[in-house]
């Protein structure tokens, strides 16, 4: 009987054991499973999180390709402005040139009349003589 009694704790004590190790097992798992439904969550905030700053850096890539024309647009103005410019300083210098031409030509024909004026003064002097 005394071994039976010896039997029995044993027994007990064996199936103590494994319900404490069930405990400890069961515990884990479910602190594991908690784990796993936060990751879960995170997972699920982190994914908002990402399509949000997606959506942000799509608006910023859509302002940067206005800003790249806009300032692809402003340099071709610059560009005739500055064609133009050369442009009207040719005009200028051809004017400026003209002027000077046409200076040099009235010069010539007052030098001209005037040359006509003494001979024709020299001319009404010996006839009046």
């Amino acid at each position: 009987m005394q071994d039976e009694v010896t039997s029995l704790r044993n027994e007990v004590n064996e199936k103590s054991t494994t319900i404490k190790k069930l405990r400890v097992r069961s515990s884990y798992y479910e602190r594991l499973e908690a784990t796993i439904l936060s990751l879960k969550e995170y997972l699920e905030e982190s994914k908002k999180q990402n399509k949000y700053l997606l959506q942000a850096i799509e608006k910023q890539g859509n302002k940067v390709i206005s800003l790249k024309s806009q300032l692809e647009c402003a340099f071709r103005i610059h560009q005739m402005q500055r064609d133009l410019n050369e442009e009207q300083e040719k005009d200028i210098l051809k004017l400026r040139k003209q002027m000077e031409e046409g200076r040099k030509s009235e010069e010539i024909l007052k030098k001209q009349c005037l040359e006509k004026e003494e001979q024709l003064q020299i001319e009404v002097n010996i006839l009046k003589e």
